[in-house]
């Protein structure tokens, strides 16, 4: 049994991972934590992965209305999730962000600085691209039985 070439894996033989409990899944410590330079604001900026339940909170964030009138509504999208993802320190997890009008201030910065943030706090998040997309078509669907591709 190897460990997968760093990654923590373990390898059975075969190449084959071991099935994973309940209670492995549940207390891994699967936490991502790394920081960004930003010299246009003066130093670096610690971003750390959300948890799922956060990345549901943001992408609900996004959108507006209820029922069939639902949209997706991204401005200040990269501020959103900066906000939602940057911390004080790698050592101190408290939000960055803690006041309601930091989204907006932060709207209003940079938009080179602000990217390179959000690029990383989307990598940690794990969304892409294609998420914002399929939320799109999904609401659509929700709307009109249309794919709604064309809404953005």
């Amino acid at each position: 049994m190897d460990d997968d070439q760093g990654t923590g894996m373990e390898v059975l033989e075969g190449g084959l991972s071991k099935d994973l409990t309940a209670e492995q899944i549940l207390s891994a410590n699967d936490e991502v934590v790394q920081p960004v330079e930003v010299p246009e604001w003066g130093g670096r900026v610690w971003v750390r992965g959300l948890t799922g339940a956060e990345r549901d909170l943001f992408e609900n964030s996004i959108l507006e209305g209820r029922g069939r009138n639902r949209q997706i509504n991204l401005q200040n999208f990269r501020a959103k999730l900066v906000v939602a993802a940057a911390i004080k320190s790698e050592h101190n997890k408290s939000p960055l962000f803690d006041d309601p009008t930091h989204v907006h201030r932060l709207g209003t910065k940079s938009a080179r600085a602000l990217q390179r943030v959000f690029d990383m706090a989307q990598e940690l998040a794990g969304l892409n691209e294609q998420d914002v997309e399929q939320m799109t078509k999904e609401l659509g669907k929700d709307q009109n039985g249309s794919s709604g591709s064309d809404s953005l």
